[in-house]
């Protein structure tokens, strides 16, 4: 499906995924390359959701692309990424109860 308008005029961003079921080894797994807003902050490593077959997956963001890899000329139609699941956030809320929590247990003590 050849697209009939200039998708780098966009200014999008993209980003390399490879699927959560399957393993990633630099350079031996299927990289997928996905749209992404212009006001999201990838980070490699970063767990996000993609739509896929009528329902939504799980991916591993394992590239940041400094320019956009489009081409006006492929079969398909690129595709977005939903949302970047937001852990740094979680994970410190997680460490802080942690130490609350042993913090407690010393002063029980």
């Amino acid at each position: 499906m050849s697209q009939d308008f200039n998708i780098n005029e966009w200014g999008d961003k993209t980003v390399g995924v490879v699927f959560r079921n399957t393993k990633y080894a630099e350079g031996h797994e299927k990289v997928y390359t996905y749209r992404i807003f212009l006001n999201m902050d990838p980070k490699e490593g970063d767990l996000a959701v993609v739509e896929k077959d009528d329902t939504y997956s799980f991916v591993t963001i394992v590239r940041i692309d400094t320019a956009p890899r489009l081409s006006e000329l492929a079969p398909f139609r690129y595709k977005w990424i939903c949302c970047i699941v937001e852990r740094r956030q979680y994970n410190r809320r997680i460490k802080d109860e942690d130490e609350l929590i042993l913090t407690s247990a010393v002063k029980a003590l």
